[in-house]
Protein backbone atom coordinates (compact mmCIF):
# COMPACT_ATOMS: atom_id res chain seq x y z
CA UNK A 1 0.00 0.00 0.00
CA UNK A 2 2.78 2.44 0.91
CA UNK A 3 4.23 1.97 -2.67
CA UNK A 4 1.33 2.49 -4.32
CA UNK A 5 0.88 5.82 -2.90
CA UNK A 6 4.85 6.37 -3.19
CA UNK A 7 4.30 5.39 -6.74
CA UNK A 8 0.91 7.37 -7.52
CA UNK A 9 2.17 10.56 -5.86
CA UNK A 10 5.72 10.83 -6.13
CA UNK A 11 6.84 8.97 -9.86
CA UNK A 12 3.61 9.99 -12.00
CA UNK A 13 3.89 13.54 -10.37
CA UNK A 14 7.34 14.11 -10.97
CA UNK A 15 6.65 12.80 -14.66
CA UNK A 16 3.19 14.90 -14.86
CA UNK A 17 5.38 17.98 -13.92
CA UNK A 18 8.33 17.15 -16.76
CA UNK A 19 6.05 16.32 -19.60
CA UNK A 20 4.93 19.42 -18.59
CA UNK A 21 7.81 21.45 -18.82
CA UNK A 22 9.38 19.91 -21.69
CA UNK A 23 9.01 22.81 -24.24
CA UNK A 24 11.42 21.03 -27.04
CA UNK A 25 9.93 21.48 -30.40
CA UNK A 26 6.55 23.13 -29.22
CA UNK A 27 6.84 25.16 -32.20
CA UNK A 28 7.59 24.06 -36.04
CA UNK A 29 8.32 26.88 -38.31
CA UNK A 30 6.38 27.40 -41.27
CA UNK A 31 7.43 27.08 -45.01
CA UNK A 32 6.30 31.39 -45.11
CA UNK A 33 9.15 31.22 -41.99
CA UNK A 34 6.68 31.91 -39.30
CA UNK A 35 6.46 29.98 -36.12
CA UNK A 36 3.14 27.65 -35.48
CA UNK A 37 2.44 25.47 -32.79
CA UNK A 38 3.01 21.76 -32.96
CA UNK A 39 -0.09 20.65 -32.37
CA UNK A 40 0.85 16.85 -32.68
CA UNK A 41 2.84 16.98 -29.66
CA UNK A 42 1.54 19.26 -27.73
CA UNK A 43 -2.21 16.90 -27.80
CA UNK A 44 0.37 13.79 -27.54
CA UNK A 45 1.92 15.66 -24.14
CA UNK A 46 -1.76 16.18 -22.82
CA UNK A 47 -2.62 13.05 -23.41
CA UNK A 48 0.28 11.73 -21.60
CA UNK A 49 -0.48 13.33 -18.45
CA UNK A 50 -3.85 12.60 -19.25
CA UNK A 51 -2.81 9.00 -18.63
CA UNK A 52 -0.88 9.46 -15.51
CA UNK A 53 -3.71 11.41 -13.49
CA UNK A 54 -6.08 8.14 -14.59
CA UNK A 55 -3.33 5.67 -12.80
CA UNK A 56 -2.49 8.15 -10.01
CA UNK A 57 -6.53 8.20 -9.37
CA UNK A 58 -6.88 4.62 -9.53
CA UNK A 59 -4.04 3.87 -7.57
CA UNK A 60 -5.18 6.51 -4.81
CA UNK A 61 -8.43 7.42 -5.30
CA UNK A 62 -8.75 9.17 -1.86
CA UNK A 63 -6.21 11.79 -3.54
CA UNK A 64 -6.38 11.98 -6.97
CA UNK A 65 -9.84 10.37 -7.48
CA UNK A 66 -12.76 12.59 -8.71
CA UNK A 67 -14.56 14.19 -5.55
CA UNK A 68 -18.17 13.32 -5.58
CA UNK A 69 -20.50 16.34 -4.02
CA UNK A 70 -24.26 16.01 -3.81
CA UNK A 71 -26.02 19.33 -4.08
CA UNK A 72 -29.70 19.29 -3.74
CA UNK A 73 -31.21 22.98 -3.52
CA UNK A 74 -35.04 23.27 -3.06
CA UNK A 75 -35.79 26.80 -4.10
CA UNK A 76 -38.96 27.62 -3.31
CA UNK A 77 -38.84 30.90 -4.83
CA UNK A 78 -38.75 29.47 -8.23
CA UNK A 79 -42.08 27.91 -7.82
CA UNK A 80 -45.31 29.84 -8.54
CA UNK A 81 -47.98 30.47 -5.90
CA UNK A 82 -49.89 27.57 -5.99
CA UNK A 83 -46.47 25.27 -5.90
CA UNK A 84 -45.37 27.41 -2.85
CA UNK A 85 -49.20 26.54 -1.50
CA UNK A 86 -49.52 23.06 -2.00
CA UNK A 87 -45.87 22.05 -0.83
CA UNK A 88 -46.82 23.87 2.37
CA UNK A 89 -49.80 22.19 3.12
CA UNK A 90 -47.98 18.82 2.19
CA UNK A 91 -45.42 19.93 4.95
CA UNK A 92 -48.54 20.76 7.51
CA UNK A 93 -50.14 17.40 7.19
CA UNK A 94 -46.81 15.43 7.21
CA UNK A 95 -45.99 17.41 10.65
CA UNK A 96 -49.78 16.62 12.34
CA UNK A 97 -49.04 13.25 11.01
CA UNK A 98 -45.93 13.14 12.87
CA UNK A 99 -47.66 14.68 15.88
CA UNK A 100 -50.35 11.61 16.40
CA UNK A 101 -50.00 8.62 18.47
CA UNK A 102 -48.98 5.29 16.20
CA UNK A 103 -52.20 3.73 15.68
CA UNK A 104 -52.90 0.63 17.65
CA UNK A 105 -53.77 -2.47 16.39
CA UNK A 106 -56.50 -4.06 17.08
CA UNK A 107 -57.37 -5.81 20.29
CA UNK A 108 -56.87 -9.80 19.93
CA UNK A 109 -59.87 -11.64 20.07
CA UNK A 110 -59.43 -15.69 20.78
CA UNK A 111 -61.91 -18.25 19.57
CA UNK A 112 -64.29 -19.32 22.18
CA UNK A 113 -63.74 -15.91 23.82
CA UNK A 114 -66.32 -13.36 23.66
CA UNK A 115 -65.85 -9.44 22.99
Amino acid sequence: MCARHIRADIAFGEQILDIADDSRNDWLIAKNGKQIPNKELVLRSKLRIEARQFHMSRLHPQTWGDKQTLDVKNDWSLLTLEERQRRAEELIQMIEDLKKPPMQPPPLVYRGEEP
